[in-house]
């Protein structure tokens, strides 16, 4: 529905913005996470999120209109606003493939003011190619740039760059901060080429993105995380698709490709890059990923970004953004974007969540993606995840010390797990307490903790004063509680004759 001409640049086609946009979150430089999609049932079922506009009416030509909970308007720099066809030469439909009537522009800027706050929104959107219409103008792929305002503050601004054409796809923002208004703008650098895309049915989201605490320094990760190192130093294996190190298994991540751990079989190279100590990863398009043994709370990695110390092979020196995004099996939970990274030195990147995670993705979001830089990554630090089980204390020394019992597994329905006592007296009588509550109480010379009991197990020790007593699957219905152990050893160099083993909770989640 464009009105007058433009003049014509062709847009930087990009693999990686594609997968970016479409999957990943998008730098912004405002402090607030944003997460974009390109799909919109992940949208939904991640951002909880439903539409606001519903279908849209047929009004035609308008100023502005509320549909739903929205109210559309014409963003600065756009004009000629048209919900639906009527009246106008396009009708009775601005574009068919695109369910329903469509919302068309002259200049495509759009304004959308929402009811209430809101922290997600997304919509359905065609950019025509050779099915562009009549009446729409020579084709161009567009970059377009949503801005979020909440009121007149600006929150948050990403680019949608490499739009799927001649497609019905779907564009959505979800943020960390709430928002109230938004312009999406076609800020492609060929303004004045006169071609047309088109707007569909709008979805919100009232659920903030979740945020995570971010650290580019090291000693101050460790210090605030208790984060030990998982990876240990690399090793020089040269190209490699898949490395498991310690605890950490690393891979090439979505647009990523050619990893190498160290410079092994590279003529003539010894090191990647000085500046990061020992072996460094190094990546084509510099996209990694991280999986995690067990769910951890926090995960850093040393970084290096060379500027003017870059190697002659690492092409032309960019200043990256970079997105740390954290799943839980496969389930996106949120994500982290680091930019302004220190340059020609040993730098870090770390995340720390209040949700625990075992996968991170790493990917270099910069503007700029087919410029040949290069940056390399280092040893990896985390820190576990609080499990289920908790020593209470409260030992009784024995023949061997104190008899120590733990637990192990999640105690999460179907889930496998053990109970196990380990340096009690050899082949003797034992008894296990079990209670819902802990209350600490004198008795035989120490102290027995699950009070009031719930019950009582008599078992016998083996030859090494062990206990193994090991579950395959877990109950279900006892989310919410928290069990009570403790074992009574009978051991006659113990105070009365009894030694006692820690007092053990597990918090069934």
């Amino acid at each position: 529905m464009s009105s007058r001409p433009h003049a014509y640049r062709s847009a930087l086609p990009s693999l990686f913005v594609l997968l970016a946009s479409l999957s990943a979150a998008a730098p912004c430089a405002l402090g607030t996470e944003i997460k974009t999609y390109g799909d919109m049932a992940t949208f939904l079922a991640e951002t909880g999120g439903s539409s606001v506009s519903g279908p849209l009416p047929d009004l035609g030509l308008v100023t502005t209109a509320t549909v739903g909970s929205v109210t559309f308007g014409v963003a600065p720099g756009g004009d000629n606003l048209a919900i639906g066809a009527v009246g106008t030469l396009a009708a009775p439909d601005w574009y068919s493939p695109l369910p329903g009537n469509d919302i068309a522009l002259g200049f495509e800027n759009l304004s959308v003011a929402m009811a209430a706050p809101v922290f997600a929104l997304g919509w359905e959107f065609a950019q025509p190619d050779v099915s562009m219409p009549s009446f729409g103008g020579l084709p161009v792929d567009s970059t377009y740039e949503v801005s979020l305002y909440n009121g007149a503050a600006l929150v948050g601004q990403v680019q949608f760059t490499s739009i799927p054409t001649d497609v019905v796809t779907f564009l959505g923002v979800w943020s960390s901060a709430p928002f109230t208004y938004a312009e999406i703008i076609d800020v492609t650098a060929s303004p004045f080429v006169d071609d047309d895309e088109f707007f569909g049915e709008f979805f919100a989201g009232t659920t903030p993105l979740p945020t995570v605490t971010k650290y580019t320094d090291r000693s101050t990760f460790v210090g605030a995380t208790g984060a030990t190192n998982a990876s240990g130093p690399l090793p020089n294996l040269g190209s490699a698709t898949s490395v498991k190190l310690g605890s950490v298994t690393f891979s090439v991540a979505p647009g990523g490709d050619n990893m190498a751990m160290g410079a092994f079989g590279i003529a003539g190279l010894g090191d990647w890059c000085p500046q990061n100590p020992g072996n460094d990863v190094a990546l084509g398009y510099e996209n990694l990923q991280l999986d995690l043994d067990e769910p951890v709370v926090a995960l850093g990695i040393d970084f290096v970004q060379p500027d003017a110390t870059i190697a002659p092979w690492g092409g032309t020196a960019v200043d990256s953004t970079y997105e740390v995004a954290l799943y839980l099996d496969g389930t996106f939970l949120t994500v982290a974007s680091f930019s302004a990274i220190a340059v020609d030195q040993l730098a870090f990147l770390g995340v720390s969540s209040p949700t625990p995670f075992n996968r991170v993705t790493i990917i270099d979001v910069t503007n700029t993606p087919f410029i040949d830089d290069d940056e390399f990554f280092g040893e990896v630090y985390t820190a576990p995840a609080a499990g289920p089980w908790t020593n209470l204390g409260y030992w009784q020394s024995g023949v061997f010390g104190d008899p120590v019992l733990s637990g192990s597994g999640p105690l999460t329905s179907g889930s496998s797990g053990s109970l196990d006592l380990v340096q009690a007296n050899a082949a003797t009588p034992v008894l296990l307490v079990v209670a819902l509550n802990a209350n600490p109480t004198p008795a035989l010379c120490g102290t027995i903790v699950p009070l009031p009991v719930l019950a009582t197990i008599g078992l016998a020790t083996d030859a090494a004063g062990e206990i193994h007593l090991p579950w395959a699957s877990w109950s279900g219905g006892l989310s919410g509680l928290g069990l009570h152990f403790q074992y009574l050893i009978v051991d006659p160099t113990a105070p009365c004759g009894v030694a006692m083993s820690n007092a053990l909770r597990g918090d069934v989640p």
